[in-house]
């Protein structure tokens, strides 16, 4: 029997949680069935030498830019840059105007509305290929085909009962190598 440390055992109940769901997501507001939010699905949180050189010498003002989601930290990833002009075109815009619709709007902050952004899998990685010592430790999964099926039975049922209770007017899921995950989540039967 193997005997999962504390930063392990922390991890997966923080997942098996439906409670604490949306704190393991990045930021926005859910919705509701009278107030629906666009959900954006990512395959897992980006996380760049930039982001990682940034966090060695983070300072305050940063520190609660992350917290917060701000859209001004946001404007500085390409992943976002490129949501932001997806969402601004959906509300009748043009991509080239993304900046200003992001100030606007203030898509997948905390405390704003319209607009939320989640991932199947929450542990970043550099790219979806790679699996460090770091995260092989936090999570207690030895490769990244563990995590993901242990991911798959665990997290997606809750992001199920989410995206049931919430029901969003749209989700976007982003990764065409996990079409099947994003069809599984919403119950979507047919491609």
């Amino acid at each position: 029997m193997v005997t999962l440390s504390q930063t392990v055992i922390a991890f997966r109940s923080r997942i098996e949680d439906e409670a604490v769901f949306l704190d393991t997501c990045e930021g926005g507001n859910p919705g509701t069935p009278s107030n629906r939010s666009i959900w954006l699905l990512g395959i897992e949180p980006g996380w760049s030498l930039a982001d990682e050189a940034a966090d060695d010498e983070i300072d305050a003002e940063r520190e609660a830019k992350l917290t917060a989601y701000a859209v001004e930290l946001q404007l500085e990833w390409p992943f976002n840059r490129n949501a932001f002009k997806l969402l601004s075109t959906l509300n009748g815009g043009v991509p080239e105007d993304y900046r200003e619709f992001a100030l606007a709007a203030r898509p997948f902050e905390r405390g704003s509305t319209g607009y939320f952004k989640a991932n199947l899998f929450p542990e970043p990685c550099n790219n979806v290929g790679e699996w460090d010592d770091v995260s092989a430790t936090k999570t207690g999964f030895t490769t990244k085909d563990a995590y993901r099926s242990w991911m798959r039975k665990n997290r997606f049922r809750i992001m199920t009962k989410w995206i049931e209770r919430c029901r969003p007017r749209l989700v976007i899921g982003t990764g065409l190598t996990h079409l099947d995950d994003f069809l599984a989540i919403t119950g979507t039967t047919e491609k």
